[in-house]
């Protein structure tokens, strides 16, 4: 096990500030206001834009009254808005009261919160607030590179130079097979583009060129050069990057680009995509290093990878706890989501203390849960040969819970 434990040890992008928390509540009371559905009974109001904002975003708005009724609106750019307050502010903002609003919902309504003016002008919280907007789920990427490469003649369709960036990116995919071995998953991590900032430091040529995000910086300045004409299709954002929700998986999903025929639409397509899962990867790195700079170990890492030559996307949380002075060993704790297509979602929860471990697994699929059951004895053999000690390991039907919810983080008692 001791080298699978040597998995765990990333090296660290340091950056020139410290980050708090991704969305601080701070010491000032946060008000909570809610965009109206369009079934309002107030005057129509435009709305164009609106499915452009994204979870994270920061808004700039003016709170004006109807001074019959006292009925709220936010003015937004040019847009005015009905609103209604959503938390115990009465009676809420004034007319013509500036405010910093931060999108924190967008279904069933469209639910803001106030923003502390100390909390936005800190820099990481800036870069936050330029790259959460933009990020975007890897899967749709990942779908139209696994169409491509299964297309030979629509990726020969595409400029040369493109043709090369997208083969490149491709091969910087490692296949599941290689993913059992504990060297090769610390080398996967390593180069899923997480920490392509330690890899710059290292000046080694040959590591960048097997970095996801160094290959995704070299296919938006291909896609750039081509002056493509801008294009605003919606592109689905990936769950808000966090270090304390529980993972959800992604699906893959089909390629839209198949849904194209013209090259320049497609090539569109793939720019979109390319800077959207560059702005992801820069939100987790902003978050981890968040963590870093508290002196907690703690990563969020998402890694694409290859099974059956098909593209899917591993979600993980890594983090160590420091242990005590009563000399109990640091916890490692590792939690995973994957999606395998028609089987069903998978999430699990593993927590390493020395040589005890404890597994649970989950899955809404009960036909995924029976296959994983009858496979239990198998994998408790293998890990006991490895000299682990098997505290718990169990299966479960239904969704992982949110650990504001149910109390997850401390689910399985290692000293049981």
């Amino acid at each position: 096990m001791t080298n699978s434990s040597k998995a765990l040890h990333m090296p660290i992008r340091n950056m020139s500030t410290q980050p708090r928390e991704l969305f601080p509540a701070g010491t000032v009371t946060v008000m909570r206001l809610d965009i109206l559905s369009m079934n309002d009974s107030r005057p129509a109001v435009q709305t164009q834009s609106r499915p452009l904002w994204q979870v994270g975003a920061i808004l700039e708005a003016t709170a004006v009254r109807d001074v019959a009724s006292g009925q709220l609106w936010l003015q937004i750019g040019q847009q005015r808005l009905p609103a209604r307050l959503a938390s115990n502010h009465n009676p809420g903002p004034l007319e013509g009261e500036k405010l910093k609003l931060k999108i924190t919902g967008t279904t069933p309504l469209l639910a803001m919160e106030t923003v502390d003016a100390a909390e936005s002008s800190d820099s990481n919280l800036e870069a936050l607030r330029r790259f959460l907007p933009r990020q975007v789920s890897p899967a749709p990427l990942l779908a139209n590179l696994g169409w491509l490469m299964r297309s030979p003649e629509q990726l020969q369709s595409l400029p040369k130079p493109i043709q090369q960036g997208i083969l490149q990116l491709w091969q910087t995919l490692p296949d599941f097979h290689v993913l059992q071995d504990a060297e090769q998953i610390q080398l996967a991590l390593q180069h899923s583009g997480t920490f392509l900032e330690s890899l710059l430091a290292g000046q080694n040529p040959n590591e960048l060129r097997q970095d996801y995000k160094a290959n995704l910086l070299q296919l938006k300045q291909l896609l750039n050069g081509m002056q493509l004409e801008a294009v605003h299709a919606y592109l689905p954002p990936g769950p808000l990057p966090s270090l304390t929700a529980t993972l959800t998986a992604m699906n893959t999903g089909p390629a839209s680009m198949a849904m194209l025929d013209v090259t320049a639409e497609k090539l569109s397509e793939l720019q979109q995509q390319v800077e959207g899962n560059l702005a992801r990867i820069n939100s987790n790195q902003l978050l981890n290093d968040q963590i870093t700079q508290q002196g907690l170990l703690s990563w969020l890492i998402e890694l694409p990878f290859l099974r059956n030559s098909h593209p899917e996307l591993l979600r993980l949380k890594i983090s160590r706890d420091s242990g005590n002075a009563n000399n109990v060993s640091a916890m490692w704790r590792l939690e995973m989501a994957l999606d395998l297509g028609s089987a069903g979602q998978l999430h699990a929860l593993i927590l390493l203390q020395g040589k005890n471990l404890n597994i649970q697994l989950r899955s809404e699929s009960a036909t995924l849960v029976n296959q994983l059951n009858q496979s239990l004895k198998k994998l408790t053999s293998a890990l006991k040969r490895v000299g682990l000690v098997i505290s718990r390991i169990v299966c479960l039907h239904g969704a992982p819970v949110d650990p504001e919810g149910s109390p997850l983080n401390h689910l399985l008692d290692l000293q049981a």
